[in-house]
């Protein structure tokens, strides 16, 4: 069985199969960057609940993936902008590896809409700031950040990316 495909401006939508085994028999829908969806259009991707969230996923020969490890195969976890676990649009995720590989990693240069890797622990750190100074946004946490002086968040931000 096939997956039907809506092409929409700059992604694809996938109607998943029914998961008739974990019971997901809703209509569920995946939402694919159009750049990536030749990457993934040869599989038949179903629906199943993992870690109480909805994931696309398929079998590969024996081995049963999902959509992210086809499309980021190299990133330990995601965090999705939207939280809908089923959107694995570029934009929408944001990348994580782990703290060895940043350390690895290349300098990067911050451009508008473009990802760039930290490690989860600087994202959850992050994400404290923002709650702890009731800031709408990371780009006004960040902003926030830039602004002070001796932060040890700070430091470690700037060994990841060149500000």
């Amino acid at each position: 069985m096939v997956n039907r495909v809506e092409r929409k401006d700059g992604y694809c939508e996938l109607l998943l199969l029914k998961n008739r085994k974990q019971k997901l028999i809703d209509k569920e829908y995946a939402k694919v960057s159009a750049e990536d969806y030749n990457k993934i259009k040869k599989y038949d991707w179903r629906v199943y609940k993992l870690g109480g969230k909805l994931v696309a996923a398929t079998y590969v020969g024996r081995d049963f993936t999902t959509i992210n490890k086809l499309l980021y195969p190299d990133l330990k976890r995601l965090h999705r902008c939207n939280d809908d676990s089923l959107d694995y649009r570029r934009f929408n995720i944001k990348h994580f590896r782990n703290e060895k590989a940043v350390k690895n990693q290349e300098k990067l240069t911050v451009e508008e809409n473009k990802l760039v890797s930290v490690s989860a622990s600087t994202y959850d750190s992050l994400e404290k700031f923002k709650k702890d100074n009731d800031l709408e946004d990371q780009d006004t946490a960040i902003n926030h950040l830039l602004n002070k002086t001796n932060n040890s968040f700070l430091a470690r931000i700037k060994g990841v990316v060149k500000l």
